[in-house]
């Protein structure tokens, strides 16, 4: 697993809970999630019952996500 926090963390887990069936049973979520970890910042796109993408964003990026 890489070290996190970075963008290869975020992206391996994003493959791990989609290919996990358990994740999909969780029900689906239409969500834009930021994180904040120092002063790094990265943003998690869900859409259905998938994790569809994660990126490292700035500080105002926060402002248009639903909720970090």
């Amino acid at each position: 697993m890489p070290e996190f926090p970075s963008l290869d963390w975020f992206e391996a887990a994003r493959h791990v809970a989609n290919d996990d069936p358990a994740f999909r049973a969780l029900g689906s979520c239409d969500a834009s999630v930021g994180v904040k970890v120092g002063e790094r910042v990265f943003q998690i796109s869900f859409d259905g019952f998938q994790c569809a993408a994660v990126a490292e964003v700035d500080d105002d990026a926060l402002h248009d996500v639903d909720f970090y």
